[in-house]
């Protein structure tokens, strides 16, 4: 998997640089996995490169979170298994 994670400001819509980004994988059948951890840069941009766990059975959902000293904030997108 790759994503473009930007982060910005929600009034001026200036970039937030150094903003902590992780990426879980959480599961109706297995513990939760951090499959990705890293920081944005000076334009409040991360590339995200991970592989999501291949799963057998249940439902699974990505969350990209990003947490800095203004503010968090998530999106969490359903995942499904390859047949």
């Amino acid at each position: 998997m790759e994503v473009l994670v930007a982060t910005k400001k929600s009034l001026s819509q200036q970039p937030i640089p150094a903003a902590a980004i992780e990426v879980k994988v959480i599961s109706t059948v297995e513990p939760p996995r951090v499959i990705f951890r890293g920081k944005t840069a000076a334009d409040g941009t991360s590339v995200v490169r991970c592989t999501i766990p291949a799963f057998r059975e249940g439902t699974a959902a990505v969350i990209i979170s990003a947490q800095s000293p203004i503010g968090n904030d998530e999106v969490k997108q359903l995942v499904k298994r390859k047949k």
